[in-house]
């Protein structure tokens, strides 16, 4: 019943509406979380892919090669926070880890070379497509 129609009921009764108990239904809904098919992680200062620049076409070239497109994935810099309070704000279906100090702990989770250590190395290059073609077949 709506407020209007509840109010109208209590009128025509005579009674007040302070008698009546108001039930609070608990909220059964998830924190809101921003949703995204791949979530990027950096922790470096030098060469971020956060902003525009060689490192940022770099890893979008990289993420188109397995099909996805920049409203895919979401990209974020965890210098001053820790990875774990970073994943808590997304609701992610794959998390690509871009630096040798962050570790995996999901099946969902991958760790591959920063693109600015990727330029020039063709080892880093072979390991990171690797890496990615393992990503593409969890987003499937």
């Amino acid at each position: 019943m709506n407020k209007v129609v509840r109010a109208k009921y209590l009128e025509e009764l005579g009674i007040p509406e302070y008698l009546y108990e108001h039930r609070v239904v608990p909220s059964t809904t998830k924190p809101n979380k921003k949703i995204v098919k791949c979530l990027v992680v950096e922790c470096t200062d030098n060469n971020s892919f956060c902003i525009d620049g060689n490192s940022k076409n770099l890893l979008t070239k990289m993420l188109s090669a397995i099909g996805l497109v920049n409203k895919d994935f979401e990209c974020v810099n965890i210098i001053n926070s820790s990875l774990e309070n970073e994943l808590n704000k997304y609701e992610a279906e794959s998390v690509l880890l871009m630096s040798d100090k962050l570790k995996t702990n999901k099946d969902n989770q991958f760790t591959t070379h920063h693109p600015s250590k990727i330029y020039g190395n063709e080892k880093l290059k072979r390991n990171s497509w690797e890496v990615l073609k393992n990503l593409k077949k969890c987003l499937k």
